[in-house]
């Protein structure tokens, strides 16, 4: 068995992030091998904001509720 690559692990990461937050993105990778991991981050970074988002609305909705 092979150990994956930076690459790999960043989409797998991706993709659970998507399924938990909902976000259906396709995704198309630059062609710059250089450009690949940078871009993954930053799309992992901006679906990790929607779930900071998604709490704050949950805390907002729950502090209205009391």
């Amino acid at each position: 068995m092979t150990k994956p690559t930076k690459q790999e692990l960043l989409e797998e990461a991706l993709d659970a992030l998507c399924k938990a937050t909902g976000r259906d993105i396709t995704i198309f990778l630059p062609e710059d091998k250089r450009q690949v991991i940078p871009y993954l981050k930053k799309e992992i970074l901006a679906t990790a904001m929607k779930i900071k988002n998604l709490e704050l609305i949950k805390d907002d909705e729950d502090k209205k509720e009391n």
